[in-house]
């Protein structure tokens, strides 16, 4: 595995050395965790994070480094390496000082009680917004790098580059061999590990679905233990962990972190309501977990069959097919969803969205969601009940309960379709609809379609049946979409008397 630095790297690094060399700054920095593991996976990466030994506090080498530079400006060489860059080619001289300063720092102080166990200081310096702690160790140990590496959560992210030798550090002795055969592994004991902040147990499914790498078994035996869920539900903010949601969603297969959240007990204590739901003990059963993780499945499947062509009805033909031969419903080897490009925003949201399905609606095998997959509305669903109930505060979340709604939305309008066929209400209906929906509409079909299969795949009878009834009644919804101009370049849903009626 290769390690090589930009040429903005190598010039941050000399710019540090020459701080050090002309502010008597004698300790070791080095950077760590993630940006070594990008470097040696041949990714680009800008996160860098500096660790310094206990020579300083993280604040104390900020503003030491900030006063050196105030003292000792950039020599004139790397000044001339910036701007033989593209990227700075035209920049004024005042813009090249600026960039060799740094300006602003921000200290944020330890909190172990968030799981934040050391003070960071922040600024920005030629353009990279830099990190800075001290190891995770006593002061007084020797050893203080090796037992910083040891409290990190896993081994491939408990590597160090030593910006003073140039040499990458694995004290942890697994970091290489675990990046190259691709396996998720802590540095110690896992449960111990995870103890020491259990959101750690989410950051490994994270990065297990980004990296396509596998789960160790004691890690994996680790995750599943009921006591590191509680900690996850009673320690760790809402905020913290759908930080790492977010994440998630950004990733080339959310999907598949979606069914380890399934699969290892974690979609509970992530996705539970807090205390004012009188049902959370029914939510989420194992049936509905299992559905959750089919469902988000089958509608990523959709996505790697519909290609660059719009998403429809024919990718969730494809996407059946490609599970319904297996027993129930799961992704498999062959499938290769790992580099599953997700372009747009509503790509990325479309399986967390189906993920939550069961769960909301909910299709289970509860006697209230067989009514509702006959077409009895139950609800009315709405994005602020969800909101109160799951506390999700980011603008991804609303957007895939949004994508929920609409997916109700659509799936009463099958319905109706089905039974009662077209009239001039039923257009108005769909009109008022699909303006409301507005792009997503195409989304929002195959969620729902994604929705009713699996919970009837999984309930009343199994097979293709099953997969034509729902293709019958949703390709019949969008087939009048398009017949009725209600959909296209220029939607019908448009027209200025379908905006005013109430």
């Amino acid at each position: 595995m290769c390690f090589e630095l930009t040429e903005e790297e190598e010039l941050l690094f000399s710019l540090l050395a020459h701080a050090h060399q002309c502010g008597g700054i004698t300790c070791t920095i080095r950077v760590a965790g993630g940006w070594v593991r990008d470097k040696l996976l041949s990714k680009e990466s800008d996160d860098i994070d500096l660790v310094v030994d206990h020579t300083f506090s993280a604040a104390s080498y900020a503003q030491r480094l900030q006063q050196v530079l105030e003292l000792y400006p950039a020599p004139a060489h790397l000044r001339s390496r910036l701007c033989s860059l593209p990227a700075h080619a035209e920049k004024s001289e005042h813009d090249v000082a600026r960039l060799f300063s740094i300006s602003k720092i921000n200290v944020m102080e330890a909190r172990p009680e968030q799981g934040k166990h050391v003070e960071t200081a922040t600024f920005r310096l030629l353009g990279y917004s830099l990190d800075v702690c001290s190891l995770r160790s006593d002061k007084d140990c020797e050893d203080a790098a090796l037992q910083d590496a040891l409290c990190r959560d896993f081994t491939i992210n408990a590597m160090f580059y030593n910006v003073n030798t140039k040499a990458v550090e694995d004290f942890s002795g697994h970091g290489r061999e675990h990046l190259q055969d691709g396996i998720i592994a802590t540095p110690i004991d896992p449960l111990e590990t995870l103890f020491h902040d259990p959101l750690r147990s989410v950051r490994a499914l994270r990065f297990a679905s980004r990296f396509a790498f596998s789960l160790n078994d004691t890690l994996a035996r680790a995750i599943s233990d009921c006591r590191v869920h509680e900690f996850l539900g009673t320690m760790v903010s809402r905020e913290r962990i759908w930080q790492e949601i977010s994440k998630v969603l950004k990733g080339w297969d959310p999907s598949r972190a979606f069914r380890l959240m399934a699969q290892f007990g974690l979609a509970p204590v992530i996705f539970f309501p807090r205390d004012a739901f009188e049902r959370n003990g029914e939510l989420w059963t194992d049936t509905v977990t299992r559905d959750a993780a089919d469902c988000s499945t089958l509608v990523t499947l959709a996505l790697k069959y519909c290609g660059k062509n719009p998403l429809d009805m024919r990718a969730f033909h494809n996407a059946c097919d490609d599970t319904t031969a297996r027993s129930g419903i799961c992704a498999s080897e062959e499938d290769d969803m790992s580099h599953l490009s997700l372009a747009s925003m509503f790509d990325r949201m479309l399986p967390f969205a189906a993920f939550l399905l069961p769960a909301w609606l909910p299709f289970s095998d509860s006697n209230e969601a067989r009514e509702y997959a006959k077409g009895q509305y139950i609800g009315p669903f709405t994005k602020d009940h969800a909101t109160r109930q799951w506390n999700i505060p980011s603008k991804e979340s609303s957007l895939a309960l949004d994508m929920i709604s609409d997916a109700c939305t659509l799936l009463a309008l099958s319905n109706k379709f089905a039974s009662t066929g077209a009239s001039e209400e039923f257009r108005v209906d769909c009109g008022i609809a699909l303006r409301d929906i507005g792009e997503r509409w195409r989304h929002s079909v195959v969620l729902g379609a994604v929705g009713v299969y699996v919970c009837e795949w999984h309930g009343l009878e199994q097979g293709s049946p099953v997969r034509s009834r729902v293709a019958e009644h949703f390709g019949a919804l969008t087939e009048y979409f398009t017949q009725e101009g209600l959909v296209g370049k220029v939607p019908a849903w448009e027209e200025e008397h379908l905006v005013k009626v109430q």
